[in-house]
């Protein structure tokens, strides 16, 4: 999620006064609101960005980051899910996210999709796109997150099945 924010921020600003509409989506806006948007303001301030940034409508949050528009959005509301036309979309946990609401907006997308998940899923119609020639896939893992706090790092490292944690049960 941050280096999906860390690119579109960069994007934004080699951008400036482009007018290019992003959304942001996750499966409600309640989740987008108290995660993905506290993440997107995370990396706004580890990247000393805060002041660029430039908040509305704090109930469907809007930024605006060097003449470009962000819009935090929750795919909850079936009927406006389709009318997003966008430059960029970034779908936030996209296994949480029915098919039919990624193919509505993603046909009225101009530029480019970006969509991370945590790999709780084996079976999904978003595997689907991995053999897609326009897609491009990567594979992180919490390992790669100098971010995180190592409290979720001994969490995460509690499921692996080592011996010790067999012992602990």
């Amino acid at each position: 999620t941050w280096d999906a924010f860390h690119f579109l921020i960069i994007f934004c600003n080699h951008n400036p006064g482009a007018g290019l509409e992003i959304y942001v989506l996750r499966d409600t806006l309640t989740n987008c609101k108290d995660y993905t948007l506290k993440d997107f303001i995370g990396v706004l301030s580890e990247c000393d960005l805060l002041h660029e940034a430039k908040l509305s409508n704090p109930q469907k949050p809007d930024f605006k980051l060097w003449g470009n528009n962000i819009h935090f959005r929750g795919l909850d509301d079936e009927e406006k899910t389709e009318g997003y036309p966008s430059d960029i979309l970034f779908f936030n946990e996209l296994l949480e996210i029915k098919k039919r609401s990624f193919n509505g907006l993603k046909m009225r997308c101009r530029k480019l999709i970006i969509a991370d998940w945590n790999p709780k899923l084996t079976n999904h119609w978003a595997f689907d796109m991995e053999s897609n020639p326009d897609c491009f896939f990567t594979h992180t893992t919490y390992k790669n997150n100098k971010h995180l706090q190592q409290s979720i790092v001994k969490e995460i490292e509690g499921y692996e099945p080592t011996e010790e944690n067999i012992r602990n049960k």
